[in-house]
């Protein structure tokens, strides 16, 4: 049973994930961001990973938190177009916004029925992703995934000790796919430069908002008791890049790259003792 989880769960889906970049590479030379697609790998991914735990005829009557990676495919999808049109920063952060909040809006879970709690929670997920954006963009595409990839870890463990199995294998497919990013990139050669970021515009915003959202699905259905400071961490623990721009870290970049992976480690390290805790 454990083997067909990882197969059908985690290796299938993180593997239709990298095929979606790698089908997509030929469109990065007349996209105005080569990067602009990485979300929809994870967002992917995501999907693929939840309908294989859950039956699609049940959806979503039986299976409410499929909601969550609905949001996330819109949030993809919204934020991937914008990818396409925002030229000035400034407009970043309310493109997070449009892109954000209809995806937490979707969520129909315990905990989040109220109107307002969903928009609030997603305009926090926005802030999140916005600054998930500008800590990735022009960092070293390398590290800042694997960094990301140990982020989604800690969001899986908790959601899997707190007994939501069919929510801990999705996000741990996307930190999967996440860590096998840059392999592909180095397999296939993805063109970069100076202009694009090591996630793209819709990257970072979905890497943000499954942490953010896939934490808060898991705090709606939690029946253990999982302390709410454990689901904070998780999903906070994409921000641990930052760790990274520490001024006496930044001046050298292999210290840089270790300082990101160490900051998203601990953060997932401390969500997931808080969970343990007895």
């Amino acid at each position: 049973m454990e083997a067909q989880i990882l197969l059908f769960g985690v290796a299938l889906p993180a593997t239709l994930g990298l095929l979606w970049l790698i089908v997509r590479r030929p469109f990065a030379a007349v996209s105005t961001r080569a990067d602009s697609f990485v979300g929809w790998a994870f967002a992917l991914t995501l999907a693929a990973s939840a309908l294989s735990q859950e039956s699609i005829r049940g959806f979503p009557t039986q299976g409410g938190w499929l909601w969550f990676p609905l949001g996330v495919l819109l949030c993809a999808l919204i934020s991937g177009i914008e990818a396409r049109f925002a030229q000035s920063k400034s407009w970043h952060i309310i493109l997070v916004l449009v892109a954000v909040v209809p995806a937490a809006l979707l969520l129909d879970i315990p905990e989040w029925k109220g109107l307002l709690s969903r928009v609030l929670l997603g305009i926090a997920a926005a802030i999140a992703a916005a600054a998930l954006l500008r800590l990735s963009r022009d960092r070293n595409a390398f590290s800042t995934s694997i960094a990301l990839s140990f982020s989604l870890v800690g969001a899986s463990v908790v959601a899997m000790l707190s007994g939501f199995a069919k929510l801990a294998v999705p996000i741990g497919a996307v930190a999967l796919c996440a860590g096998l990013l840059p392999l592909v990139r180095i397999a296939f050669g993805f063109r970069r430069s100076p202009a694009d970021h090591s996630l793209g515009f819709d990257g970072a915003v979905v890497i943000a908002t499954v942490a953010s959202l896939g934490a808060a699905t898991g705090y709606g259905y939690d029946t253990s008791g999982v302390p709410m400071a454990s689901w904070i961490c998780a999903a906070l623990a994409p921000l641990g890049i930052a760790l990274g721009e520490i001024p006496a870290f930044r001046s050298r970049r292999a210290l840089s790259a270790c300082a990101r992976i160490t900051g998203c480690a601990v953060l997932s390290a401390a969500a997931i003792v808080l969970a343990a805790k007895p």
